[in-house]
């Protein structure tokens, strides 16, 4: 199973969240999937796993990300004595420094 974490974009700024968010790899990345939610086989968003339900409005499009909750969800089903991970709204802590974590612009 992969959780996602899905937003509401306004069509005319999918490009530039998507080229944006790209340059973060190790935070969530780019969206993997933008566009009729459907084709992922999420046919209802009204009826969310996790979260709030979210309507579509006007010009918006889904855009969907991978969310560290799969990790979680996976690790509960191994039932492993002990693990370290995050949870939703505090994210796990490395020592990975700033300047390794952004892509730098070519």
């Amino acid at each position: 199973m992969l959780v996602v974490r899905m937003r509401l974009i306004p069509r005319e700024h999918v490009g530039a969240v998507t080229e944006l968010s790209r340059k973060y790899p190790f935070e969530h990345g780019p969206p993997f999937h933008v566009g009729h939610s459907g084709k992922t086989g999420i046919s209802d968003l009204s009826g969310p796993d996790w979260g709030d339900p979210k309507k579509v409005h006007g010009d918006e499009i889904t855009a969907l990300w991978a969310s560290g909750v799969t990790a979680q969800v996976a690790l509960g089903s191994a039932r492993l004595p002990i693990a370290i991970t995050h949870r939703p709204g505090a994210m796990l802590i490395t020592d990975i420094p700033k300047q390794e974590v952004r892509l730098n612009e070519r």
